[in-house]
């Protein structure tokens, strides 16, 4: 199987080259070589093992994998503990300046402030009036969002953001949704207001 010959490809890498592999494909099919050395802790490393083995290839000024096929076999690879390790340590690398890759990092990694990164990410989108994935964002972080506050939060940007584009119906069903879930009376003003404002 395929799975099989990308196992026997990693085993005959160095122990070094085959975490590095395996971090890679956590990254994603494209990496940048200043994340892998970061999160593998070796400034120095190249990829120049992964290259000779067919593995990887450059593109740009990244890496990507030379097949998808050998990147999910390589993913699949990692036990679920070790991917959630992974995959937080990229939630970490990737911080404020990427929101969007810190939060599907932390769902990847099943780490409860999944929901709130989510948030942080859709506002950042809002802000730049792109309201699609603003509402992506903000529906997968639903999905996972387990306090209410959050998910209220999560709601009155969905509001917004359906108002924003014509919907109003829809929106004050998120607003309303919302009220029901507010934590404090900043929350409950911000649903009352949406809902008047779809209202009007």
């Amino acid at each position: 199987s395929i799975q099989s010959l990308v196992l026997a490809r990693m085993d005959r890498l160095a122990p070094r080259d085959k975490i590095a592999l395996q971090v890679a494909s956590v990254l994603g099919k494209r990496f940048g070589l200043d994340t892998l050395r970061n999160l593998i802790d070796d400034r120095q490393y190249s990829c120049d093992a992964l290259l000779d083995a067919d593995l990887v290839r450059p593109e740009g000024g990244d890496y990507v994998f030379a097949h998808a096929l050998i990147h999910e076999g390589v993913y699949s690879s990692l036990l679920n503990a070790r991917k959630r390790e992974f995959h937080r340590s990229a939630a970490e690398w990737f911080g404020e300046q990427e929101p969007i890759l810190r939060a599907e990092h932390l769902d990847r990694a099943s780490d409860s402030g999944a929901a709130a990164a989510y948030l942080v990410a859709a506002n950042a989108q809002a802000k730049r009036f792109l309201h699609e994935p603003a509402l992506r964002l903000a529906a997968r972080g639903l999905e996972v969002a387990l306090e209410d506050s959050v998910r209220c939060s999560l709601l009155l940007l969905r509001g917004d953001l359906l108002r924003d584009t014509g919907s109003s119906t829809d929106s004050l069903v998120a607003f309303k949704s919302a009220l029901e879930l507010a934590a404090d009376d900043s929350q409950r003003c911000q649903a009352w207001m949406g809902i008047v404002a779809g209202y009007r």
